[in-house]
């Protein structure tokens, strides 16, 4: 077996080194910070409601932009629509918005706020990390499969579902990964729209009481969310 070559190894190892920073600077705070004080902030009510508001909104999300990109893939490799390019314009433009600008606009636009604006928002700015990879997994499926299904007695919808969405999986669960780990880790739109989480309850914690141990607290436990995302997927 033929060994990395030191051109690719050493810029991967500075990549780690980097993303392995602030983990462990993390974890030195925590077991250098009182004990008591970390108690308190586990114990603390509004911890563990800021948990929540995080998981529900990282759920609800997750799985809306999935059926929403996956849908707006569907659409526009499998449908003949006509003007194709202007449909993945259409489709990959919110990418080109910060999701900060277009909650901005949505408070002056709208009236919605907390949960269901946070929602609104980053729905429609995290679709497109699901539409990219599940339209380029829809163009390269074997749709020979369906076909053989048809023959079988099954109908469209049923071939569809056993058939070409076993293909596409893997491509949109990558797309709904990379959506959690945006929504789990956004400060700017859920600060817009005023829906407690755990990154607003970070920049808080330093800026308001300037609670070192709560913002440490926090800290890990959205970096324990992420990780298990990302071993979830």
């Amino acid at each position: 077996m033929r060994q990395p070559s030191p051109a690719v190894v050493f810029p991967a190892l500075l990549a780690a080194a980097a993303v392995a920073t602030p983990l462990a600077f993390l974890l030195r705070e925590l077991v250098d910070a009182p004990p008591e004080a970390v108690a308190r902030a586990f114990s603390r009510p509004g911890t563990w409601i800021q948990v929540l508001n995080t998981l529900k909104l990282t759920l609800a999300v997750t799985a809306s932009a999935l059926v929403l990109g996956v849908s707006t893939a569907f659409a526009i490799t499998r449908l003949r629509l006509g003007g194709e390019k202007l449909w993945w314009l259409a489709a990959t433009l919110p990418l080109a918005v910060p999701s900060y600008v277009a909650g901005i606009a949505w408070v002056d636009l709208t009236p919605l706020r907390g949960f269901t604006g946070s929602w609104l928002v980053l729905v429609l700015a995290t679709t497109p990390y699901v539409t990219l990879p599940a339209a380029a997994a829809f163009r390269r499926a074997d749709r020979s499969y369906e076909h053989v299904a048809r023959t079988l007695g099954y109908g469209p919808v049923r071939s569809f579902a056993t058939m070409t969405l076993p293909q596409i999986a893997p491509a949109a669960g990558a797309g709904a990964l990379l959506v959690a780990l945006y929504s789990i880790a956004e400060f700017g739109v859920v600060a817009i729209m005023r829906y407690s989480t755990l990154t607003t309850a970070v920049q808080q914690a330093f800026s308001g009481s300037f609670n070192r141990s709560l913002a440490v607290v926090l800290s890990v436990i959205l970096v324990a969310m992420a990780l298990v995302a990302v071993v979830g997927e």
